[in-house]
């Protein structure tokens, strides 16, 4: 009778699993997207820098160093975003 109520209980389980792994999906796809946007403001910065940067007479290199390196990390991070974002789309369609 254990068995037998194991057995009957599995495609409701089973079907809880989908629906929690589905949330997480959608919740870790609304925070990816947000880290997406906020990544944007940050080139914005970035780039106002290098513009600001010729203004400040000898810091002026070091500036520009370090907008540059801002904007090959973001680079980098909206790349990898980019790419969590298409395996949880293409996850979500195996789901």
């Amino acid at each position: 009778q254990i068995v037998q109520q194991h057995i009957q209980g599995r495609p409701q389980r089973e079907q809880q699993s989908r629906e929690r792994i589905a949330r997480f999906n959608r919740e870790l796809n609304d925070l990816l997207t947000e880290m997406q946007k906020n990544i944007r403001s940050i080139a914005v910065i970035a780039v106002n820098s290098k513009i600001e940067a010729p203004r400040t007479g000898e810091h002026s290199p070091v500036l520009l160093d370090m907008a540059h390196n801002v904007e090959e990390m973001i680079k980098r991070i909206l790349y990898h975003i980019d790419k969590a974002l298409k395996f949880l789309s293409t996850n979500n369609k195996l789901i």
